[in-house]
């Protein structure tokens, strides 16, 4: 092969990697359910709420927030607790939030 043929195919290689980065499509994002035992309780982060669960059963205790938010946090961390009992979580809008787990 000569040198200009190899050329064409590393930039027809390029070109055609570019141009399916830039499809335009939307997708959401998805991550694993981060999960954390706190105290006795099941605490899940996953999509656009963090879950308190009842350990013996399973079933959904309560969520933070109450209702989603189309413009809201999508979590992707295990929630941790703080030495006061606050629950830290990271979320894809690059930002680290902090709940008060009195009113959760």
């Amino acid at each position: 092969m000569n040198k200009k043929r190899l050329l064409l195919i590393v930039l027809i290689m390029i070109t055609g990697l570019l141009l399916a980065s830039c499809s335009g499509s939307s997708f959401q994002t998805t991550s694993w359910p981060g999960l954390t035992l706190h105290e006795g309780d099941i605490y899940v982060a996953y999509q656009s709420h963090i879950y308190k669960l009842n350990p013996e059963f399973g079933t959904e205790m309560t969520r933070f927030p109450g209702e989603a938010d189309n413009g809201g946090p999508i979590f992707y961390s295990d929630p941790v607790f703080t030495e006061d009992g606050n629950i830290i979580a990271g979320s894809y809008n690059n930002s680290l939030l902090s709940i008060d787990t009195s009113n959760f």
